[in-house]
């Protein structure tokens, strides 16, 4: 996948933090530091990098496109080219099957989308609640050094598994290598 552009898309989800200034909604954008993804993963790949925070632009002819859930039911239900879709904050228990559903280039799950922007994102920003980086992806790529791919049925269904690169510490270079495998 030669990607040469990376367009994060939040889309309108906000959360909630209670503080001690009371009730507060973030946009998801600040709450998972998006434009700090767009930048790293940008950066690893050697494409531009951008945050859209209106319509995600057509996926596809080098256009990666990084979304939340209600951006791929929108871009599915579009016709869009899922396979240049990374799904972000998939459900964890079922990450995988979202990720095989829509045909994405991969998906990446709440816990590990969370850990991420909490350690700060960037170079050694991990994830996973202390077991590493983990993408959900297909099984028949080539990658280009060893990696761990998950075969019990919550990680695993049909060509998509959870896929983990021991050594590497951080999202957007667990995600760039798979995607600069993926033909």
């Amino acid at each position: 996948m030669d990607v040469q552009r990376v367009v994060v898309v939040p889309g309108g989800a906000r959360v909630t933090r209670v503080t001690d200034a009371g009730v507060v909604e973030v946009p998801l954008r600040v709450e998972l530091r998006l434009d700090d993804l767009a930048e790293a993963l940008a950066r690893v790949l050697g494409a531009t990098g951008t945050v859209a925070d209106d319509n995600a632009p057509a996926p596809g002819a080098g256009t990666l496109v990084v979304g939340s859930v209600d951006v791929l039911d929108d871009l599915a239900g579009s016709g869009a080219d899922m396979g240049w879709v990374v799904g972000l904050t998939l459900p964890r228990l079922r990450a995988v099957r979202v990720t095989s559903a829509f045909g994405l280039a991969a998906g990446v799950d709440s816990d590990v989308m969370h850990a991420w922007a909490d350690e700060g994102g960037g170079e050694g920003g991990g994830g996973g609640g202390g077991g590493g980086d983990a993408i959900y992806g297909r099984t028949d790529v080539r990658l280009p050094r060893p990696a761990v791919v998950a075969d019990d049925p919550l990680d695993a269904f049909g060509a998509y598994a959870r896929i983990t690169l021991p050594g590497v510490t951080d999202l957007p270079t667990l995600l760039a290598t798979y995607l600069t495998a993926t033909p």
